[in-house]
């Protein structure tokens, strides 16, 4: 056999490079789906968190200088807390 022939054998055999099978091909596959969970988890906490915000700061602007003062904050930093956009804490 040539050597030649012995490259092309080589080649065309199941076992060379990529053609040769993986023992756990599909090993990875839950971990994908574990990581996918862990991000979707992070993504729902961020638009819950967003969400409390915008409503407290709402609830912020309706409060009269009486209960301001009982939080012990003004008039001026209730205003300025709740101009601050949702996702700035």
């Amino acid at each position: 056999m040539s050597q030649i022939d012995r490259q092309i054998a080589a080649f065309a055999s199941p076992l060379h490079g990529a053609l040769a099978p993986r023992p756990h091909a599909g090993a990875w596959l839950p971990q994908v789906w574990r990581t996918l969970g862990v991000a979707l988890e992070h993504a729902v906490d961020a638009v819950l968190t967003w969400h409390d915000r915008a409503k407290t700061r709402r609830h912020l602007q309706m409060l009269d200088d009486r209960l301001l003062q009982d939080i012990g904050i003004t008039r001026m930093q209730a205003q300025s807390e709740a101009e601050k956009p949702f996702w700035r804490s």
